[in-house]
């Protein structure tokens, strides 16, 4: 889970939000995670 962190920190750092891209890639680690969390990210 800490990577998923690490890449949102490095997409926000590129000036990219591609929210859909990050849930899609903790989908297919297994991850179930609801929008909120993506809310809480990109603040």
């Amino acid at each position: 889970m800490g990577k998923i962190f690490m890449i949102s920190r490095w997409l926000r750092e590129q000036g990219d939000q591609p929210v859909t891209r990050l849930k899609f890639m903790t989908q297919m680690l297994g991850y179930d995670i609801d929008d909120g969390l993506f809310e809480l990210l990109g603040r």
